[in-house]
């Protein structure tokens, strides 16, 4: 299929997406209205895959005033249900998709596994050292943080060994159909017979690219935009971070290689990437970077690098906290603050806090959704918030829906 019909269908699934069923747009009051029902259910008896689907899209916006249609529709639902079935089941993708599936089922297990551990406060406890907690307390610690190690090495083995599963362009337009079509038998309240054998999660490959692998593999469609919004963070990042490039070297550097509070450092970006692919490996979503935060962070790594002290408290009226910090450089929602002092960079920082309960939790919060790191002489600063303004920029918009 034309990658300009795989465009097309990317387009009509927007509003699937994004919005329930809506209101009718049509007013079908007059001949010209009873037209575009007439025309609608037509179309969705085509055998041309993008007429089709436009006609689906057509007929869900019409809702109740195409009920008086509703036996035609269910005909032609189900004749085009049937034949995408049969596309989608063409060839050995579904059966390497099942393979791939049982090794995400795996997966799974392992996250579950390690999370359950990452997320136990009486058993990976916080703090974990003297005087802080008692001595006979501290000893268990050791124990208990070498088995969450081995639980997430488990689930790293699996990922890093991932394989892919290519997917034919028809196969994956089919899949999209069947979305639609799904949408339109709910709208006009009548059942489809899904093939027996045939996997529903058959449905995620609408929203997922040309390969699948561990990292992309989706059980639902939920799962599938999980996947599409971690890429587009991930563009998003990286566009963001271009646009702002600045030092030594750089193109738009200023003169005398001063970095802005708000302009991040390739070290300080790569343990954005860290903690994303961390997360990613983990079953949670990409962060996107915020300004705001980055400015928040700088400020902190600076306030501590000039007195050389590691300390999530400052004497600063209106910046004595994290949360105030993240408030004052304009940031509303801030949740966390990690902080480290010491050699080895974004990945040795990123390692430390691996190794502390509090902010390996803090790394893994399900509800997180925004972030920066900074860097100043060795005293780094992580912060963390919940924040999706992010998500109505239209450069993310962009990176969401593109093909």
């Amino acid at each position: 299929m034309p990658r300009s019909h795989l465009r097309l269908l990317a387009l009509l699934a927007l509003s699937g997406w994004l919005a329930s069923f809506a209101p009718a747009r049509a007013d079908l009051d007059g001949g010209a209205g009873e037209r575009v029902l007439r025309d609608a259910v037509s179309d969705a008896g085509s055998r041309r895959t993008a007429k089709r689907l436009a006609a689906w899209r057509r007929l869900v916006d019409l809702g109740p005033q195409a009920v008086s249609r509703r036996d035609e529709i269910e005909i032609n639902a189900t004749r085009a249900a049937e034949r995408a079935y049969l596309a989608v089941q063409a060839g050995t993708t579904v059966d390497d998709l099942a393979e791939l599936g049982t090794r995400r089922e795996e997966l799974d297990r392992l996250r579950a596994n390690a999370l359950e551990l990452i997320r136990d406060t009486e058993r990976y406890f916080y703090p974990s050292k003297t005087p802080d907690v008692s001595v006979e307390r501290a000893r268990l610690y050791p124990e208990v943080r070498r088995e969450v190690e081995r639980r997430v090495a488990a689930v790293r083995a699996i990922w890093q060994g991932r394989v892919g599963v290519d997917i034919p362009d028809g196969v994956r337009a089919a899949a999209l159909e069947l979305v639609w079509i799904e949408r339109v038998a709910a709208a006009f309240s009548f059942d489809l017979t899904w093939p027996v054998g045939l996997p529903r999660w058959v449905l995620g490959m609408a929203e997922t690219s040309e390969r699948i692998d561990l990292g992309n593999f989706a059980w639902t469609a939920v799962q599938a935009g999980s996947w599409r919004h971690d890429r587009a963070v991930k563009e998003f990042n990286e566009s963001r971070w271009q646009e702002r490039r600045v030092g030594e070297g750089s193109p738009g550097g200023s003169p005398d290689g001063v970095v802005a509070p708000e302009s991040p450092r390739p070290i300080e970006c790569e343990q954005v990437r860290i903690t994303n692919e961390y997360r990613r490996m983990m079953g949670e979503c990409a962060l996107a970077w915020s300004e705001a935060l980055q400015r928040a962070a700088h400020d902190h790594s600076q306030y501590m690098a000039t007195r050389s002290v590691l300390t999530h408290s400052t004497g600063l009226p209106g910046r004595e906290t994290a949360a105030a910090r993240m408030r004052s450089a304009g940031y509303r929602f801030g949740r966390a603050e990690n902080i480290y002092f010491g050699p080895g960079g974004a990945l040795a920082a990123h390692v430390l806090w691996l190794g502390s309960s509090a902010h390996h939790r803090a790394l893994l919060d399900p509800d997180l959704r925004g972030m920066a790191s900074a860097e100043v002489d060795g005293y780094w600063t992580q912060s963390l918030g919940t924040s999706t303004s992010f998500t109505a920029d239209p450069e993310f918009i962009k990176a969401l829906w593109h093909d």
